[in-house]
């Protein structure tokens, strides 16, 4: 695999990267790294298999033992996860998760302070 090739591949899903999960600045490897935990574990291997075919296509001599086919499914796959999401409902899920997070903490620190009243017989 050229490295030119590899790189006109990689476009779109850079482009995914800046919109869908606001990795803007940095190197493919940086934004990658950075995504790859916001990603499901299924397509992990697809991104450290990306990253490797990075560090392989700069050398000539190693660039020919990777798999065209592998990373074209690898692109795909990451690319079409990416496609289907969707910014503004993750920030709303994750308010979401917070005020529910927040709701839980009181409920239970009122819970106890109610349990500790009962204990020593205020209430």
């Amino acid at each position: 695999m050229q490295r030119a090739s590899f790189e006109n591949d990689l476009i779109p899903l850079q482009s995914l990267l800046e919109e869908k999960l606001r990795l803007r600045t940095g190197h493919l490897r940086d934004r990658l790294s950075k995504a790859r935990y916001r990603l499901p574990r299924r397509l992990r291997k697809d991104v450290e298999f990306i990253l490797q075919a990075d560090y392989m296509t700069q050398n000539p001599h190693l660039a020919i033992m990777v798999s065209e086919t592998r990373f074209q499914g690898a692109v795909r796959a990451i690319s079409a996860y990416l496609a289907d999401l969707d910014p503004a409902q993750e920030r709303k899920n994750r308010l979401l998760n917070l005020a529910a997070l927040i709701a839980l903490y009181v409920l239970l620190t009122g819970a106890g302070v109610v349990g500790v009243m009962v204990w020593r017989d205020l209430v």
